[in-house]
């Protein structure tokens, strides 16, 4: 790493943020303030513009459990020391694929088994190259590293490496939020594993396709193989499906069913035979679980402390996927409460940290709930310049729910502003979106939005609409949207005056 380069500072930067973050302190602010220097200044190391001399950086090692060497010796991006190898043998191994069909043309016998020896070994390196940016939750190299063993397994004929590089680039995709493309990867990593006898991988690969499922309301077809995969042999694979089982319960509005899949799961977890090294991550996408859970529920408070309790076992866990989720949770229950300043820097670190992983799904949640937050402000008119960016990204690469989430924040702005027929238009389009995907809780919060306007135009069927709003989120235990349709039932709204119609 050189210093004397910009792109040397800002590697080392990279790797400065990388650590604070790892080291579990809340925001930059807190760890200058620990550093003993000013918010400011650590905003310009962790950007590269200003390089910390080398007392400074003994100090940073300190403070985040780190040894000087590893900043010196880390790589672009921060990435760990075998993504630097396997890519620099991968780099290596493509060069001399190269060279060897340049050669084909004259010494064609003997080089040929010499190509196939490389390519072969080019194809081992790109498996483990996955499996290092799928731990560092690295999501769009994953995929185009994937993509690139599949073709080379198919060129090799290798029905075992296209089978992992499959479930690899399906993973990838379902992060990524391109669904249709990760059930046809998905679907074809099942069919080799059922021909090679691989239940193991089988079943690895069911547990992304129920995933996909989801996110595209084939809620029956999800829970079909979530219950095949609850009966199975295997311990990871019963208490995985058994959270799946619970997420399932989750989006269509069963949160008493959620909490009892979740308490199964954790006695799996928590059998005698449960082989050790796998129980920190297995304890983190629990926790996961239950921070979700309490979001779901409006238990604002509840998900702060389990949302700071994931990012715990997450940061032990070595799991970046599950601590940028726990951040984005922090964000939305502080941003909830009122607490807008602690929202700003959660939805600050997230941002940087989706970018860091090329999480494009994250990173268009995160921009959601900065419109949410910029309307909380006051601040409309970037409320609505955010809002509609969002949206119009959503709808070209997001997933449904991104869309619906975009789509609830925008109507949420006119609302604020008094644009009462656009807020009627975007309620009921996520309204009829979240319909149709089974997310429950974001089908009754755009049905309160479309009550509170009936209350707010004096329509005739206002009450009707208000207490069936209010009656569901009783019954399916939403506390927050009951409190909040009883407000509007006491005061005709809920956000505020509108201001012009």
């Amino acid at each position: 790493m050189d210093f004397t380069t910009d792109q040397g500072r800002r590697e080392l930067g990279i790797k400065i943020q990388a650590a604070i973050a790892r080291a579990g302190y809340d925001s930059l602010a807190v760890f200058a303030e620990a550093l003993g220097c000013s918010r400011a200044l650590i905003y310009q190391y962790v950007s590269g513009d200003v390089l910390a001399q080398l007392d400074r950086l003994q100090l940073i090692a300190q403070l985040t459990d780190c040894s000087l060497e590893w900043f010196f010796a880390s790589g672009p991006e921060g990435r760990s020391a075998d993504v630097e190898r396997l890519e620099r043998e991968t780099a290596e191994r493509s060069e001399r694929i190269q060279q060897l069909e340049r050669a084909l043309l004259g010494e064609r016998g003997s080089r040929i088994e010499g190509d196939e020896r490389s390519r072969r070994a080019q194809l081992d390196l790109l498996i483990q190259l996955c499996g290092a940016y799928r731990i560092a939750g690295t999501l769009q190299a994953l995929s185009e590293a994937a993509l690139q063993a599949m073709e080379l397994a198919r060129s090799l004929g290798d029905d075992t490496a296209l089978m992992r590089a499959s479930v690899y680039a399906g993973h990838a995709s379902t992060e990524l939020g391109r669904h249709d493309r990760a059930r046809e990867h998905l679907a074809k990593a099942i069919e080799l594993a059922s021909e090679l006898g691989d239940e193991r991988a089988r079943q690895s690969a069911v547990q992304e396709l129920i995933r996909v499922h989801r996110a595209q309301g084939r809620l029956d077809e999800a829970l079909a193989l979530a219950r095949e995969l609850a009966d199975s042999d295997r311990w990871w694979s019963r208490w995985s499906a058994r959270l799946s089982l619970a997420a399932l319960a989750e989006q269509s509005g069963d949160l008493p069913g959620a909490r009892a899949w979740v308490d199964e799961a954790e006695g799996v977890i928590a059998e005698p035979d449960a082989p050790p090294e796998h129980l920190p991550m297995a304890r983190t996408f629990v926790q996961s679980n239950r921070a979700n859970l309490s979001l779901a529920a409006g238990r604002y408070q509840d998900a702060l402390r389990d949302s700071e309790l994931l990012a715990s076992l997450a940061g032990a866990a070595s799991a970046p996927d599950q601590l940028r989720e726990a951040t984005l949770n922090l964000a939305v229950a502080h941003m909830r409460m009122g607490h807008l300043d602690e929202a700003t820097e959660c939805l600050q670190r997230a941002g940087e940290w989706a970018a860091m992983a090329g999480d494009s799904r994250l990173e268009l949640l995160v921009s959601v709930f900065r419109g949410e937050l910029f309307t909380r402000l006051g601040n409309l008119a970037e409320a609505k310049h955010t809002c509609l960016n969002v949206l119009d990204a959503a709808n070209e690469t997001g997933t449904g729910h991104t869309i619906a989430e975009a789509e609830l924040a925008l109507a949420g702005v006119y609302l604020a502003e008094g644009s009462l027929a656009d807020a009627a238009h975007q309620f009921e389009r996520c309204r009829r979106r979240a319909e149709r995907l089974s997310l429950r809780r974001l089908q009754l919060v755009a049905a309160l939005g479309v009550a509170e306007l009936a209350v707010l135009t004096g329509e005739a069927n206002a009450s009707e609409l208000l207490g069936q709003v209010t009656e569901d989120a009783k019954q399916l235990g939403y506390d927050d949207l009951r409190d909040r349709a009883l407000a509007v039932g006491e005061t005709g709204h809920s956000r505020g005056t509108p201001q012009k119609t």
